[in-house]
């Protein structure tokens, strides 16, 4: 298994772990929070069409406020990744739709844009990259106010004379209020 793979793996599996334990922990509305602010890791496999594959990894951090009580919310997350041999600093903004089940659990798709701003690769000084993202994910709260993000994402990037698909997941602690 290559290290995308484990590091997925393993956020899948706590993603899991939590979702089994946090019932007995959850307290208060979950739902009632509007704004949300986290930090997150990140692991990638990288799809080069014609090319070959690499991966990334990375973390960052995210804020995000409902926008439509129950039918919409915005995120915007900024990462830094190393990825295929360049420093990647990409800027997602999406529209998620939340669904929520109950007080401790919210998962939600949403699709938006990203920017790739790339500072340096091995063979290149700068460049840039720019796309669609999909994704996939939960919330799942151990309190009102604190949480586990899990999501399942795939980046469609284009640029510099490339088209990239990132594949991966995101991971991490998250706050609401």
């Amino acid at each position: 298994m290559s290290k995308v793979s484990h590091a997925v793996a393993a956020s899948v599996a706590l993603s899991l772990g939590l979702l089994t334990t946090t019932s007995a922990f959850a307290g208060g509305d979950g739902g009632a929070n509007h704004f949300f602010a986290g930090a997150n890791g990140v692991a990638l496999a990288v799809f080069e069409v014609g090319g070959p594959t690499a991966s990334a990894f990375g973390g960052g951090a995210f804020f995000e406020f409902t926008a439509i009580e129950n039918w919409l919310e915005i995120e915007a997350a900024f990462h830094y990744l190393r990825a295929h041999g360049a420093n990647e600093l990409p800027i997602d903004v999406l529209l998620k739709k939340p669904f929520h089940v109950n007080d401790w659990f919210h998962p939600y798709v949403g699709l938006g844009g990203v920017a790739v701003p790339v500072l340096a690769t091995d063979t290149e000084p700068l460049a840039f990259h720019g796309g669609v993202a999909a994704v996939g994910g939960a919330y799942f709260w151990f309190s009102k106010h604190v949480g586990w993000s899990a999501e399942i994402n795939d980046n469609l990037l284009f640029g510099g004379g490339h088209v990239l698909n990132e594949v991966g997941g995101t991971s991490g602690i998250v706050f609401g209020w």
